[in-house]
């Protein structure tokens, strides 16, 4: 269990960003997430943790964050297209079916043109700066 404090630096050093999709929230609706899960050998080290929005959080489930990122560039044409499915669930309070949204919500021009997949710059602060 990830304590109070914890949580709150991870948010901070995160900029209470999302690191999957760049929302930005506050400590209700991001949650912390485990870069490698705990089932799979990560531990609650700063290093293995990061912000995530609750849609990306329960979408990664339990995967690696490099297999998570590699389901997203799979899935989804762009970030600011996978951007546009969590705000759906974020609005709706429920994750939309991936593959009927995806039917419904075709990528734009724009999502198809620009690509905009890059991560977000390693982390650097209480935790030094190894990135995830």
């Amino acid at each position: 269990m990830i304590n109070d404090d914890t949580r709150h630096c991870v948010f901070q050093r995160d900029g209470y960003t999302c690191r999957f999709c760049g929302h930005v929230g506050n400590a209700v609706t991001l949650e912390v997430d485990h870069s490698v899960p705990v089932a799979q050998g990560g531990t609650d080290h700063g290093n293995n943790l990061q912000t995530a929005c609750w849609p990306c959080n329960a979408l990664k489930s339990d995967r690696k964050t490099k297999a998570f990122d590699a389901w997203l560039r799979y899935n989804f044409a762009s970030r600011a297209h996978y951007a546009r499915y969590t705000a759906a669930a974020r609005a709706n309070g429920r994750l939309p079916n991936v593959d009927r949204w995806l039917g419904n919500n075709p990528p734009s021009l724009v999502d198809r043109l620009f690509k905009d997949w890059s991560l977000p710059a390693p982390h650097a602060g209480r935790w030094g700066g190894s990135g995830l």
